[in-house]
């Protein structure tokens, strides 16, 4: 396999696959393209893109990619809280409750009360899938790393943070 570069709009991309391998519309500039220079529309594009691999990276083992997230919060602090959780994932609480509700009913992990919500510890089968859990995302990571180069991986994934922080300050929940 050769090694070519692409340019999509920004500084050429050294892909590890072959330019026949990549999406048609993946050179597409700005002219081509009336939607590529929107954060909105890209961010969407890339989000849909990191849940098909999310979703096959996590579905052999049961889970869905915001289950595995939280199997790996708890396993990483037993007896965190759901608000916690739900401000790490940048989620509704309520998606945390449902989330929850399903993976307590798998026998995952289970709840105890703790002032005004409850702390969360996982179960013994739990803890082999925070195991799993860990090892499919170390999976993923690498998979799309490798299509983008780990430094280049690295700084999107702060820039998007640094997006997010700002336009959350912005607009707040």
């Amino acid at each position: 396999m050769t090694r070519r570069s692409v340019h999509i709009g920004l500084a050429p991309i050294d892909w590890h696959v072959q330019p026949s391998q990549l999406p048609r519309f993946a050179g597409m500039s700005k002219a081509d393209n009336p939607y590529a220079g929107c954060m909105f529309f890209v961010a969407n594009s890339l989000g849909r893109r990191l849940v098909k691999l999310a979703d096959e990276s996590f579905h052999p083992l049961g889970l869905t990619p915001t289950q595995a997230f939280v199997l790996m919060s708890i396993g990483r602090e037993p007896g965190i809280t759901m608000t916690r959780i739900a401000k790490e994932l940048r989620l509704d609480l309520t998606t945390i409750i449902r989330t929850l509700d399903k993976m307590k009913t798998t026998g995952l992990l289970y709840t105890e009360p703790y002032k005004r919500t409850v702390r969360l510890y996982a179960l013994p089968d739990g803890m082999e899938k925070v195991a799993e859990a860990k090892a499919a995302w170390k999976k993923l990571r690498i998979r799309y790393s490798h299509r983008l180069g780990t430094d280049r991986t690295t700084r999107l994934a702060a820039d998007m943070d640094l997006a997010y922080l700002a336009i959350t300050m912005l607009d707040p929940e």
